[in-house]
């Protein structure tokens, strides 16, 4: 048996065992308030939740919570810290040149604010794709294979004509994998030395939501008819996290306004409506 089938049957099993997990420890919500924001910023998709004080899960749609997707920028995540163990950078004040490079803005939107020399923490933050692209070129195929085999993220499926195959391709992530990740990486578990973690962890802070410290990353691109965006992280509640990973969908025929602020505001008046009494 050769080494992709192997990888393939053991997708398959992870697949299986989280199906089981989830279906005995999740609770699915029937919410009124979850269906007025879905509509209120016209968009599909799902909100996935876990409360580690509670070790419960939550989904507003469980079966949409195990279904493979690009995961666009929240790929940015793992990438640097791939980038960190391959010793691609050193520090998140490693600066990247742009010099003058041509970029596609058919593909990647006009964005000039971007189009000058940028930090890793300054490109992490902003989602500035050229530097990432960069840093793809620097990382085999199989140096990815081989962190995404062992962190249990995605679906392999990383061939792609284009290098960033977190954007475009068939590369897929499922929700409940993008928590069982932060998870991991907010114990400092994932195959990657704690410094790099922290590293990253801390790049990750996007301020405060009801007094509490939120760390996330989100994500936007278009597959097919559809634009896809995405929002993860977890919220730190002191005594536990709250862990979110939301996932927003709108055909692109129905354009993009408010399609960015939809990620995070639905996700956090979702948290603090049913998670309120942190």
């Amino acid at each position: 048996m050769d080494m992709q089938i192997r990888c393939k049957m053991r997708i398959l099993i992870i697949l299986v065992l989280s199906l089981f997990t989830l279906s005995s420890f999740g609770q699915q919500l029937e919410d009124t308030l979850v269906k007025e924001l879905f509509t209120r910023y016209n968009v599909n998709g799902s909100i996935t939740l876990y409360d580690s004080k509670t070790a419960k899960w939550y989904f507003t749609d469980s079966t949409d919570s195990k279904l493979p997707s690009l995961p666009a920028s929240t790929f940015k995540i793992i990438n640097t810290l791939i980038a960190f163990q391959e010793g691609v950078i050193s520090s998140v004040d490693d600066t990247f040149r742009f010099d003058n490079r041509e970029i596609d803005t058919l593909k990647y939107g006009y964005r000039p604010s971007t189009y000058k020399d940028a930090t890793i923490s300054t490109a992490f933050k902003k989602s500035i794709v050229w530097v990432y692209r960069d840093i793809a070129q620097q990382i085999d195929d199989s140096m990815y294979l081989e962190y995404l085999n062992e962190i249990n993220y995605g679906d392999n499926e990383i061939n792609s004509e284009s290098i960033d195959f977190w954007n475009y391709g068939d590369f897929g992530v499922t929700p409940v994998q993008q928590i069982n990740m932060l998870i991991k990486l907010y114990d400092r578990e994932l195959p990657f030395d704690k410094k790099f973690q922290s590293s990253v962890i801390n790049i990750m802070y996007d301020g405060k939501f009801e007094g509490h410290k939120v760390f996330g990353k989100t994500g936007w691109t278009r597959y097919e008819s559809e634009h896809i965006g995405w929002w993860v992280g977890f919220i730190d509640v002191g005594h536990g996290s709250i862990y979110f990973a939301t996932r927003v969908r709108r055909p692109i025929a129905s354009g993009s306004n408010g399609f960015s602020e939809s990620r995070k505001m639905i996700t956090l008046e979702l948290i603090k409506h049913l998670l309120g009494g942190y």
